[in-house]
């Protein structure tokens, strides 16, 4: 009998694992669209003092202002990589016209490529921790407080009308846009992105 009520908790647990894991690994798979699928923006800020901060804001401004006709007409993620590297320039040119206008003589550094972001709460809406397609650039020592927004689908340009959805499944967005209702799996994809980028 006592044997039998241990195969029984076994079994349970063995149950409730497996359920566990099953969720979890339906949940990274929603999270990996999401990385898949959008194009972000981190800009970094030379330090934390009140003039660097607000100048990072403005060369964030001008980034957007400069490229929000350019992502517009992207269809998807390669596109929209492919438009900042076409467009690497022009960006450059318009962060760095701030920076001048602003009397300083920071240099700015712009890579386009893979980065790897923390989970990341946006007002209407939260991406998941792990690695990106994302510009980013980099203002003077780049040791300040940074900033994200989502490029494409164009979620920085609060006029454009895009949505989260327009690029992945409702499943996904479903995530994105209703973080409230996995907190914890958040956290755990977090942590696990987090291993895996020091360990990798």
């Amino acid at each position: 009998m006592l044997k039998h009520k241990k195969e029984i908790k076994f079994a349970v647990a063995l149950a409730l694992a497996v359920s566990i894991l099953l969720s979890l690994s339906s949940f990274e798979a929603r999270c990996e669209e999401l990385r898949q699928n959008v194009f972000r923006l981190h800009i970094i800020a030379n330090s934390n003092s009140e003039f660097d901060q607000a100048l990072k804001l403005k060369v964030r401004d001008a980034v957007i202002n400069e490229t929000g006709d350019i992502y517009d007409r992207c269809l998807d993620l390669k596109s929209a990589k492919e438009a900042a590297i076409k467009n690497k320039e022009r960006i450059y040119n318009a962060a760095k016209s701030v920076i001048n206008d602003a009397g300083m003589d920071y240099e700015v550094e712009i890579e386009i490529g893979a980065a790897s972001f923390d989970t990341r709460h946006y007002e209407t809406f939260s991406l998941p921790a792990g690695e990106y397609e994302a510009l980013n650039i980099r203002i003077g020592e780049a040791k300040g407080k940074n900033w994200w927004c989502v490029m494409y689908p164009s979620l920085c340009i609060a006029s454009s009308g895009a949505e989260i959805t327009d690029v992945v499944s409702e499943d996904s967005a479903e995530i994105a846009n209703n973080p409230q209702n996995y907190v914890m799996r958040f956290k755990i994809v977090e942590i696990y992105e987090k291993l895996r980028e020091r360990f990798s």
